[in-house]
């Protein structure tokens, strides 16, 4: 199986192609795209325990992201890097555009979706 970007659906209509789904067995896959600054943490802040709850693994393309893990310490992750990220996690982009391919759990994953679109209004 395979899919680019142009053929996987919006994930959060709400913010357009910034994240495009795909669907696979019991994986998500996730292809990202950031502008410089997008800062996760106001959105994910709304959700149950403040960050993101679901573990993610995943591989930069492009740019850089800096992750702040739920403990308060914080890890960056630039192109070339492969990286997994616990639950309890938020991020931003830092100074240049990002991409970025993410590898999650289906179902939680799909939920989480439904749950930041809500959020967003979309």
């Amino acid at each position: 199986m395979r899919a680019q970007p142009a053929e996987m659906r919006q994930a959060i209509p709400a913010l357009g192609d910034m994240v495009k789904l795909v669907e696979w067995g019991e994986m998500a896959v996730a292809a990202i795209t950031l502008v410089p600054g997008t800062d996760f943490a106001p959105v994910l802040s709304q959700l149950p325990g403040g960050g993101c709850m679901l573990p993610h693994w995943g591989f930069v393309h492009t740019g850089r992201l800096t992750i702040t893990l739920a403990d308060g310490t914080t890890e960056t992750v630039q192109a070339g890097d492969v990286y997994y990220m616990p639950p309890g996690h938020t991020g931003v982009a830092t100074d240049q555009d990002t991409t970025y391919v993410e590898f999650s759990l289906r179902e939680p994953f799909v939920a989480l979706m439904g749950a930041l679109s809500k959020i967003i209004g979309g």
